[in-house]
């Protein structure tokens, strides 16, 4: 049976932390549960280093802080670190205590005790392997603290002992001293070693950008200008030469170089017109009396929100000859009127548009653009008549399937059900080849089953089944064919409806809650084997080993020889520099990097299921979780049954693993939650990655965004809350957990409600329930935003699995 460590595993040679894992078979439900009975919150403050219980052991105390610096809690981590080396200072390993303790003030930037620190191990540890490492950790302390030559001393001693793979990085900090020491020549020397050093071309155009913003930030215009220019003789994504091609022309402009600056602006728009180096370049252009279409001048104003230059360049654009681009310069006219929220002169330019040109090629858009104003314009039956108005008048046109999807969504935003499902059936009829056929017979069939029309609703399913059995609606159609026969009492119809759906997508969303309604229901099931789980995978013979799983690996992977040792990592990976490169920076906790560094290797053998699988456990060993949990979600996929709960027990828990177990046990005992859920939750928020953001800015294991974080450290009494701390996973589990608890009570103890709230807040999610009523499948149809339905979906599945493989705690 593999265990799961609160550390990972290369660290295990300090601590003992594992879990029991708790194999249960269990049919899932989420239940309304999952929230205990109200709790008396006490306030959590922001922890000072704690005081180390006197009665541990020594060799305790140094598990207990490298369990602290695993979950980020450094303040605690570095009173148990502290505690072990004064009392015992002469134990063989205090020389490592002294080197953890650096890590854990440097993590929180305290530079100055992090410096006394790592002399300190030097001192100790004469022939210590991470001797390089501590000196490393010294030059990054002293070039915080604008120590600079100290900084470089530490820098260089590393150079000439540390990782070659990290030569590149040391030398662009090496850049940064002379910097900060104002020696521009030593700086271009080491920009330069930098680039001759650097393991990629991508990694050579970074350190030579950072070459010429210095260049800049010294008014060396031309010595910038000659780094841009290297750059683009190389660069090849189209975005990124725009990005250069902006920047150099300023450059150009700045040391004379007018035509050349001109045509560094010129192709920056050409290259990337959306882009906001095209606008950035725009303006230069425009800044200094240089002629731009006004077209293009109109269109990359538009795609960078400056609404209003838009609208006059356009108009400009219209006053001249347009020729065949007036429809698409006329919405975007109206488009920018709506970005204003000007939404009459928005209509009027869309009704121009409409009643003016209706041989223009943008004409059959508009009617959309119009629409999607009124509803803007907080118009929604003007929007619904709008869209009704085109179908009447144009019922076999091409655009109308896409109109009559967009009606119909209107109308069920409006609660209009009746009329929704109309035009739902109306695409099926008149367009049954469209992509959308599948999915409006679904949903017509739901919204019929809202008005408890539920023989037409019947009818509905049965014909999207019959016309459209491989369509990737054809499950859901499945589990709500077996709700309308269940409510019509047809036990044995529906038993048999969900039947077939648990056997043809067991594990998809459908199939789960088939299965769960099913079991409310007490409708008897045929046990589909995959879904026994463990007590399927024990019959096998399965005993969670490492071994059981590469006896299973060889009975489909062709590894050349029955003797292949499969648990030892290949030649091919171990030789990869990347893979050597990752692993440098992850000793000197340079995770950024390292992790795009090991990211490359994934990618390279993403299509060999025995190196993915050995990937997999190598990256748990690094503690690089999402690469091991993708992958070995890669072995699952590239395997011939493809289902979670039929790979081997070992390869189920590396891609659901229960890392940071004892954050996630105490978070969810102290605010009433299941475990099961908070581990699913991370797995679809980060992938158990602590240093996870989104492009909305959410941050940490359970991805709260800053703003909804310093909510939560008020209400919990942290202090001194930082927006950083939400990379702590201490921080974040608590946080989030904290948050779901909160949601499950806004909701009533609803966790489809409270999901759906976590992903697209809790407002979104209580119109949706207000309209749903408390049906989940209603309510989960009834999310008219991609990705809180997707979110709730996947949470589903992960829930699922997680339960079944580790029961419910």
């Amino acid at each position: 049976m593999k265990t799961q460590s609160h550390l990972p595993p290369r660290l295990l040679r300090w601590s003992c932390f594992g879990a029991t894992v708790i194999v249960l078979l269990s049919a899932w439900l989420m239940p309304s549960s999952l929230l205990a009975a109200p709790l008396a919150l006490t306030p959590t403050p922001t922890p000072t280093p704690t005081h180390t219980p006197a009665s541990l052991a020594p060799a305790d105390l140094l598990r207990e802080g490298l369990r602290q610096q695993h979950n980020g809690n450094h303040a605690a981590a570095r009173a148990a670190f502290a505690s072990f080396l004064a009392r015992a200072p002469a134990d063989p390993q205090a020389a490592d205590a002294a080197f953890a303790l650096g890590e854990s003030y440097q993590a929180d930037g305290l530079y100055s005790e992090a410096i006394t620190t790592f002399e300190d191990f030097l001192r100790r540890a004469d022939s210590n392997p991470r001797r390089a490492a501590a000196q490393f950790h010294l030059g990054q302390a002293h070039q915080a603290l604008q120590e600079w030559e100290a900084a470089r001393s530490a820098y260089q001693t590393y150079l000439q002992s540390g990782s070659p793979w990290l030569a590149y990085d040391v030398h662009r900090r090496l850049a940064e001293v002379a910097a900060g020491l104002q020696e521009p020549a030593a700086a271009a020397a080491a920009y330069q070693a930098a680039v001759s050093a650097a393991p990629s071309r991508v990694l050579a155009l970074a350190a030579r950008e950072q070459w010429a913003a210095y260049a800049t930030a010294r008014a060396d215009h031309a010595g910038a200008l000659a780094q841009y220019e290297a750059i683009l003789t190389v660069a090849q994504n189209a975005p990124y030469q725009a990005e250069i091609h902006a920047l150099a022309g300023d450059a150009a402009w700045n040391v004379g170089q007018q035509a050349a600056a001109e045509k560094h602006w010129r192709d920056a728009i050409a290259l990337a017109p959306r882009s906001r180096y095209a606008y950035q370049a725009l303006i230069r252009l425009v800044d200094n009396d240089l002629p731009v279409d006004p077209f293009t001048r109109g269109q990359v104003d538009y795609d960078n929100v400056a609404y209003t230059p838009a609208i006059n360049a356009l108009n400009a654009f219209l006053d001249g000859q347009p020729g065949q681009r007036r429809g698409e310069a006329l919405a975007l006219i109206a488009r920018s009127y709506q970005g204003l929220e000007d939404y009459p002169r928005a209509l009027e330019t869309w009704d121009r548009l409409l009643t003016s040109y209706p041989d223009d090629p943008a004409w059959a858009s508009a009617w959309l653009g119009k629409a999607e104003t009124q509803r803007f314009a907080n118009n929604r039956a003007g929007a619904i008549a709008t869209l009704r108005d085109f179908v009447q008048r144009y019922p076999d046109h091409t655009q109308t399937p896409t109109v009559l999807v967009e009606l119909a969504r209107q109308l069920e935003r409006n609660e209009d059900y009746r009329s929704a499902a109309s035009y739902q059936t109306l695409l099926a009829d008149s367009f049954p080849k469209h992509q959308a056929a599948a999915n409006a017979l679904l949903r017509a069939g739901i919204n019929r089953y809202r008005l408890n029309e539920i023989s037409a609703a019947l009818t509905l399913w049965q014909r999207g089944l019959k016309a459209y059995p491989s369509a990737s609606d054809a499950p859901m159609m499945r589990l709500w064919l077996g709700k309308g026969l269940l409510a019509q009492r047809k036990r044995g119809d529906a038993a048999a409806a969900w039947q077939t759906l648990i056997a043809q997508a067991p594990e998809s969303y459908a199939g789960l809650r088939a299965r769960a309604l099913a079991l409310q229901a007490g409708l008897p099931l045929t046990v589909i084997p995959p879904l026994n789980g463990e007590a399927t995978r024990a019959g096998q013979g399965d005993d969670g080993s490492q071994a059981f799983a590469e006896r299973w690996l060889r009975t489909w992977i062709k590894t050349g020889s029955a003797a292949t040792d499969l648990t030892s990592l290949d030649q091919r990976i171990r030789s990869d520099r990347d893979w050597q490169r990752g692993q440098a920076y992850l000793d000197l906790r340079l995770r950024g990097p390292a992790l795009e560094a090991l990211e490359l290797v994934r990618a390279r053998y993403w299509n060999d299921p025995l190196l993915v699988y050995q990937l997999a456990v190598a990256f748990e060993e690094l503690g690089t979780y999402r690469l091991s949990v993708i992958s070995a979600a890669r072995v699952i996929a590239l395997a011939p049954n493809k289902l979670v709960s039929a790979a081997p027990l070992f390869i189920q828990r590396l891609a659901y693993p229960t890392y940071f177990e004892d954050v996630v046990t105490e978070e969810a005992a102290r605010f009433g939650l299941d475990p099961m859920l908070i581990y699913a939750m991370i797995r679809q928020e980060s992938l158990f990655e602590p240093g996870a953001e989104s492009s909305a800015a959410a941050r940490g294991l359970m991805q709260v965004i800053p703003s909804t974080g310093r909510w939560i450290a008020g209400e919990l009494g942290f202090a001194d809350f930082h927006e950083s701390d939400l990379y702590r996973p201490w921080i974040s589990v608590k946080f989030g957990a904290f948050y779901t608890m909160r949601g499950l009570r806004a909701a009533n103890g609803s966790t489809a409600t409270a999901l759906a709230g976590y992903n697209a807040g809790p407002g979104n999610a209580k119109i949706w329930r207000e309209r749903s009523g408390a049906d989940d499948d209603l309510f989960f149809e009834t999310i008219s935003i991609t990705e809180p339905r997707s979110y709730l979906s996947l949470i589903t599945t992960h829930f699922a699995h997680y339960t079944r493989l580790y029961g419910s705690r």
